[in-house]
């Protein structure tokens, strides 16, 4: 392996951890748009702070006193790390170099160790063998003949079994999934194929939406005309649709106004917020009312309801109060001031179990709201539209927002106080129709 060829060998290893998206050899279109727009952002930051590393990039100074976007297409991207036609040149390799933290392409070689190619173990491999005589030419020829008749025997004979199973259990590929809810009902987005999929139609006044994998069971909270309850459906296997025997199914009687729910999977428990009778109430899978008020009636409108399975701490957003309270399920110990000042009409919430930060949308203020789970201290984020809800991926960090006056959902990241890309050049995924609303992540081997 080249020196050239080591460098991207690093580089690559260094980006997966750097996204945790995975090899980024596996990545698809969107995932190297995102990974470029925090790419070129982050150069561009680094390169007004260090001329040295600006012409390094040979980047430049613009009329208006800016400067000039370092440049890296999606298809240079793709000849680097997936079909690997190009090695890049000099000015590549700087802007990954200096992108993951380096000074210089030289500094990244000389901190890896890769200042020189290495040499051959064995002094003996450059010497050339002498040509071979013709008696000695035939024999590696006849050799493979034996070779692939030996293989077909064994083929027909001892590995049939072999080749069925492997056929038959292929290694399965991880697929990630966004249920969204739109004017219609619900949509299903795959990630990794950027295809739509219409799941649920002609039922606008849908509220929360949850996903339990093991069960392959969609659950929503139905305020359409004289539902107003929770309603569920399973998944086909191949995440393709619904089971048909399982539509029109509905899990509870009929409540208040249905708003957020949150699924405790392990305990078969659904938590649900109800708008109108300002309560929120658990059932079980089935239907069966467990907890008519977890805590009594509230003194504020639940929306949003969020479950840390693993503290069994439940997160809910009052719109009246413009506040967010949590509840201790283990002896219902209730917070109702957890975060003050949340933005005005706070909803959506959505809790990154990785960094330990709450997430929520303020609609009507245009904003999207963080604030860290041990130390709650609100910080809000200007937007230049009204969001609806959020969800965060833990595993990658990236955070989606659903655009209330619009008909997308838009992918950001949490960059100290601030989000990147700017909410303005965010990539925006099509929701499959207009006020786009809950959203939900689901992540299924196929």
């Amino acid at each position: 392996m080249s020196q050239t060829e080591k460098f991207w060998h690093e580089i690559a290893l260094l980006l997966e951890q750097d996204s945790l998206n995975g090899p980024p050899g596996d990545w698809n279109r969107f995932k190297i748009e995102s990974f470029l727009i925090r790419f070129k952002e982050k150069l561009s930051l680094i390169c007004r702070q260090d001329p040295s590393k600006a012409k390094l990039c040979r980047v430049s100074a613009t009329r208006n006193g800016d400067i000039q976007e370092p440049g890296l297409s999606y298809h240079s991207f793709r000849r680097i790390f997936i079909t690997r036609e190009s090695q890049g040149n000099r000015t590549t390799r700087e802007l990954f170099a200096i992108y993951l933290g380096f000074d210089s392409y030289e500094d990244f070689l000389a901190q890896k160790g890769l200042t020189t190619d290495p040499q051959p173990d064995d002094a003996a491999s450059n010497v050339v063998a002498p040509p071979a005589s013709k008696s000695f030419r035939v024999f590696p020829w006849t050799t493979s003949i034996g070779l692939i008749i030996l293989a077909a025997v064994l083929l027909a004979w001892g590995s049939k079994g072999w080749i069925v199973s492997f056929q038959s259990n292929p290694p399965k590929v991880e697929s990630r999934y966004l249920f969204i809810r739109n004017d219609d009902g619900i949509a299903l987005l795959n990630l990794e194929k950027d295809s739509l999929l219409q799941l649920v139609s002609k039922t606008p006044f849908i509220n929360g939406i949850e996903y339990d994998p093991e069960a392959r069971m969609l659950y929503w909270a139905n305020a359409h005309g004289g539902y107003l309850c929770v309603s569920r459906a399973k998944m086909n296997a191949d995440f393709s649709g619904f089971e048909a025997r399982t539509l029109n199914t509905r899990v509870t009687e009929p409540l208040g106004y249905p708003a957020g729910i949150a699924l405790d999977i392990p305990n078969k428990r659904i938590y649900y917020a109800d708008y109108g009778r300002s309560e929120i109430s658990c059932f079980d899978y089935e239907g069966k009312l467990l907890a008519p008020s977890l805590v009594g009636r509230l003194q504020g409108k639940p929306s949003g309801i969020e479950l840390d399975q693993a503290n069994q701490i439940l997160y809910y957003t009052d719109l009246s109060n413009h506040r967010i309270g949590r509840i201790y399920l283990q002896d219902m110990r209730h917070e109702p001031e957890f975060i003050t000042n949340a933005g005005a009409f706070p909803d959506g919430p959505s809790l990154d179990t990785v960094r330990k930060v709450l997430y929520w949308a303020c609609p009507l203020s245009n904003q999207i709201g963080w604030s860290p789970v041990p130390m709650p201290e609100p910080h809000l984020i200007d937007l230049p539209e009204s969001p609806t809800a959020l969800r965060i991926d833990a595993q990658t960090g990236e955070l989606y927002y659903s655009q209330r006056n619009g008909n997308g959902v838009c992918v950001v990241r949490l960059q100290g106080d601030s989000l990147s890309p700017s909410p303005a050049k965010a990539p925006v995924l099509p929701a499959g129709g207009t006020t786009p609303g809950s959203i939900r992540m689901a992540r299924i081997k196929h």
